[in-house]
């Protein structure tokens, strides 16, 4: 995937056309397209939200920032105070890579 012109359009605001509501009620962007490609559990969900809409309520926007991020760019900072939150996150979206990231950052610990 050419994630790093993914990462360009994000930062440049294009092609933004869904949004996630994080439970501290704070909004994150993205892409439906990559959304849908990047995390299959929501595929559907996101492509046939007319809203352009979803809530992810359990989780702050600081986790939903980091799993969008690792959906654009392959990559995320693990770290202790995120780990427990992101692998929940990223089985709940079906994201494989990153819940196998976060299980091979628990490992030596």
């Amino acid at each position: 995937m050419p994630f790093n012109r993914f990462e360009k359009l994000r930062h440049c605001k294009s092609l933004l056309d869904f949004k996630i509501v994080s439970k501290d009620g704070r909004n994150v962007l993205a892409s439906r397209f990559l959304l849908a490609t990047r995390f299959p559990l929501i595929a559907d969900a996101v492509t046939a939200d007319e809203r352009g809409c979803m809530e992810w309520r359990r989780f702050s926007a600081d986790v939903v920032e980091d799993a969008i991020t690792f959906a654009y760019t392959g990559r995320v900072e693990i770290t202790m105070s995120n780990v427990a939150c992101l692998f929940l996150l990223s089985t709940n979206l079906g994201c494989s890579t990153l819940t196998s990231g976060c299980i091979e950052f628990l490992g030596p610990r």
